[in-house]
């Protein structure tokens, strides 16, 4: 009787002493059993390509550097054409704003965020790696990084391309899909 009056005042040791018990006797009879291996492809390996090693050039960053920050000196907005452009830089801070030049023209500018593009879009929203831009009701994004599997032609450009017809807001910047506003 002593050993069940003392149990039964220390419940917890009992239980610790059969969660002991019973793991130690799993542990024995069960051991621990490694995943099967998958098959090994062996593939050559190569060096990087000296440009990918450097995807920089001294002259695209001393056209960065030489930028003026508050934009371009004339006091003319942008004109709109049909002129394509090229994304070198994203700023966050202090002020959201990213580096771009016109291909065919030398020197960048900075266009702050809801600023003007020289193709007549609007930057509305930055990622880490891309520019968002809306032009007549599209938004799409400009990669910073473009790789060879993403596609240089704005989506929106074509007035042929089908175009999502979500709700705005639906696909969240950072989503690869461009996005058509409904005008209601």
């Amino acid at each position: 009787m002593l050993l069940l009056d003392g149990l039964r005042r220390h419940p917890m040791w009992v239980a610790l002493a059969a969660g002991a018990l019973i793991g130690a006797i799993a542990g024995l009879f069960l051991p621990i059993r490694a995943p099967a291996a998958g098959e090994v492809i062996e593939q050559p390996w190569k060096l990087p390509t000296l440009a990918s090693t450097r995807p920089y050039t001294e002259a695209a960053a001393s056209s960065i550097q030489g930028a003026s920050f508050w934009g371009p000196d004339s006091g003319a907005a942008p004109r709109v054409q049909p002129a394509t452009w090229q994304l070198h830089a994203i700023l966050t801070r202090p002020a959201p704003r990213i580096a771009i030049s016109q291909v065919g023209k030398g020197g960048t500018v900075w266009i702050p965020l809801y600023g003007k593009l020289p193709d007549g879009s609007v930057l509305v929203a930055l990622d880490r790696d891309a520019a968002w831009i809306e032009r007549d009701g599209c938004r799409s994004a400009r990669k910073l990084y473009p790789g060879a599997s993403d596609a240089q032609n704005d989506p929106c450009a074509a007035p042929s391309a089908p175009r999502p017809n979500t709700a705005p807001g639906a696909i969240a910047p950072g989503s690869p899909n461009p996005q058509k506003k409904n005008a209601s």
